[in-house]
């Protein structure tokens, strides 16, 4: 009876694989540069030492790691030359921004358990996706609060880069504001990357010229 006992406790201690339905939490380990990220029973290890030069971790692989039952490695892949998420600036226009496109009720860390969590204001509902560290979080409308200064930009004269910036943002919403702590995440998941680059970027722009507006006073 007590050896029962034993095996049942110790089988209770046995970490158990996650549900297809249910987010699993991302994780940074070091693995060889041709892997991008590995499921495990209960997490989604990222590599921490990125992919080669010339290969890329997509974040849209990666997600899929969340239904996927397989315990298989997802290997870096060949960068391609363009994206379909960069568009021609020559042919995109802002349009009209819709009103009551804010979310109804939500709570302050914008945390979903289905889409039933992420109505709109007009009655919409919002996707609820699986963010980073094992949760799930509503994406917000392009109309929303949340992409004032998108529609700021937007409206003064919208570069490149900053489309760019505001499609990923939109498309990865979840991973990007749960993945803050996440360094690999950050580092080896090409939209994620991108994103802190051309942040980086505008950043370092806007102190270049608040250095040379001071300059030109002096």
């Amino acid at each position: 009876m007590l050896s029962l006992i034993r095996f049942l406790t110790f089988m209770i201690q046995i970490p158990q694989p996650t549900q297809a339905n249910e987010c699993i939490p991302y994780e940074c380990v070091s693995f060889q540069s041709n892997i991008c990220a590995r499921k495990s029973l209960n997490t989604i290890m990222i590599n921490e030492n990125s992919c080669e030069t010339g290969y890329l971790c997509q974040a849209s692989d990666v997600q899929a790691l969340n239904s996927n039952n397989s315990q298989e490695s997802l290997p870096c892949i060949e960068k391609a030359s363009d994206k379909d998420y960069q568009w021609d600036k020559t042919f995109f226009k802002c349009g009209e921004r819709k009103k009551n496109r804010d979310f109804a009720n939500l709570n302050n860390d914008k945390t979903c358990e289905s889409e039933d969590d992420c109505v709109l204001i007009d009655g919409n509902k919002m996707p609820c996706v699986c963010g980073a560290d094992g949760k799930k979080y509503c994406i917000p409308a392009w109309d929303s609060s949340i992409f004032d200064e998108y529609w700021r930009e937007c409206d003064e004269r919208l570069s490149h880069s900053q489309l760019e910036y505001w499609t990923l943002f939109k498309a990865y919403y979840s991973i990007w504001i749960s993945s803050e702590e996440l360094q690999c995440v950050q580092n080896t998941i090409l939209e994620i990357n991108t994103m802190k680059s051309i942040n980086l970027y505008a950043n370092s722009f806007g102190i270049f010229l608040i250095l040379m507006y001071e300059y030109i006073l002096i």
